[in-house]
């Protein structure tokens, strides 16, 4: 293969590493845009009585809205709202699905009850 240096770079799609488009409105906008034009419809025209300018300002202001919040991904807006989860310690006693049924009905001894009588622990391990 012979080098040619005006061709040191290879050739690429050119969109590549572009976002999604239909004509000048991004692919992932589509869908909430269209929902908000519905809403701004039925709530502008419908219900409320609002001239067509005025129902195309609120389907706007909806539009806008919406590619605000979301833009660069809509994870970065709405990943704010993702419940954490709530971690605490706590303690049961450990029951194998196999025990015998003596196994499965522990009392604790004299020595255990009455030491947790007298308000100190019992150093007996539970089964």
């Amino acid at each position: 293969m012979s080098f040619n240096a005006n061709s040191a770079f290879r050739k690429v799609n050119p969109t590549l590493d572009k976002q999604p488009r239909v004509g000048p409105i991004p692919a992932d906008q589509l869908i909430p845009w269209l929902l908000a034009c519905g809403a701004a419809y039925y709530i502008g025209r419908l219900l409320l009585g609002l001239s067509w300018v005025w129902t195309g300002v609120v389907a706007a202001w909806g539009m806008s809205t919406w590619w605000i919040l979301t833009a660069k991904g809509a994870w970065r807006f709405f990943g704010k709202f993702v419940a954490v989860p709530h971690w605490v310690r706590g303690q049961g006693i450990y029951r194998s699905v196999f025990a015998s049924k003596e196994e499965k009905t522990w009392k604790p001894s004299k020595l255990a009850r009455a030491a947790s009588i007298a308000g100190k622990p019992s150093r007996r391990k539970r089964p």
